[in-house]
């Protein structure tokens, strides 16, 4: 019934021409030819759009709009509005998908208000690959609405809460958007698309191709606009957990992560000394969590382990033990 479905591939695009030309190669390779991709030029400065125009020159099925900038979120949600699919699915510019990923995604479609998650891995910037694959077990799993989130909150085998590498019925968007001008947006959507779902579907496939590049958002240098975490944490901690008292464990190791990466970050200096006390907090609120946490990441029971030692030691040598 679904086989046949026109997909949105949505992609925002902000300098990365050194990437681009892989990513939009990647999605015009699919086997599963209907979909339509959605380029929003975010006011790249270097050769990103014309990168885009080139692809929207020789294959129809692109198109490319071009906006002032306005950051990852801001750009998504342009390009929703712009969606004329039943489903949609979101691809980073500095990213790429292997051929199957739009056949796979369509084939674990259920229900028009089915959400499908397929796995990722991660890749340097050469192709080198910096995760382990495990071997297929089995094509795909239905699970509820909690089970979907608690394997997220995880973060384990190829699976995260990051808003790409899914499928989504388009018209969940109707009621929910990208959280403009903050960062970590990914931490306060999914897991409210979730909770719309009438199942989610989890494939046993690994096709998506996370790049971890140095300058990217999650590796550029320090700066305040990465204290949103803060805020997305404890919204989600509060959202999910009016729902589902069950998963306050799996939340609190999630959040543990989060806010210990962004601790590790921050520099030495007196104007971040106020946000440095409040993550030493909230990392000592929830540190217990990983310990009791069932599948919890071993990164995450090092870093708690650590921060028993005092926040100096923490500091010294957490970062060979966090990074991700």
């Amino acid at each position: 019934m679904y086989l046949k479905s026109l997909i949105s591939i949505v992609i925002p695009v902000y300098n990365v021409e050194k990437y681009l030309e892989k990513c939009l190669q990647s999605v015009q390779n699919q086997t599963y030819n209907n979909f339509e991709v959605i380029l929003v030029n975010d006011g790249s400065t270097d050769s990103s759009l014309s990168i885009c125009e080139k692809f929207v020159n020789q294959d129809k099925r692109f198109s490319v709009f071009s906006k002032e900038n306005g950051g990852m979120s801001s750009a998504r949600n342009f390009g929703i509005k712009k969606a004329k699919g039943s489903f949609i699915t979101f691809v980073d510019s500095d990213d790429y998908i292997v051929k199957d990923y739009l056949s796979h995604l369509v084939a674990g479609i259920k229900s028009e208000t089915s959400i499908v998650c397929s796995k990722f891995f991660l890749v340097d910037e050469k192709g080198s690959l910096l995760t382990k694959k495990e071997a297929p077990k089995k094509k795909s799993e239905v699970v509820s609405i909690e089970e979907s989130i608690k394997i997220l909150l995880l973060q384990q085998n190829g699976y995260d809460l990051a808003v790409w590498g899914k499928l989504y019925p388009v018209s969940f968007f109707e009621t929910i958007s990208f959280p403009e001008g903050k960062l970590y947006e990914d931490m306060g959507t999914t897991y409210k698309l979730l909770k719309l779902a009438s199942e989610v579907v989890f494939l046993d496939a690994y096709d998506y191709a996370y790049v971890q590049r140095p300058n990217s958002i999650m590796n550029s240098s320090f700066n305040l606009k990465k204290l949103d975490i803060i805020e997305m944490v404890h919204e989600m901690e509060n959202d999910i957990l009016a729902q589902f008292p069950n998963l306050a464990l799996y939340v609190k190791n999630r959040a543990f992560a989060a806010e210990v990466k962004i601790f590790l970050e921050i520099p030495k200096e007196k104007e971040f000394e106020q946000a440095q006390k409040q993550l030493w907090h909230d990392i000592k609120k929830n540190r217990k969590a990983p310990f009791m946490t069932k599948g919890a990441r071993l990164k995450n029971r090092l870093g708690a382990s650590l921060s028993f030692l005092g926040k100096s030691l923490f500091l010294t040598i957490g970062k060979q033990l966090v990074d991700r």
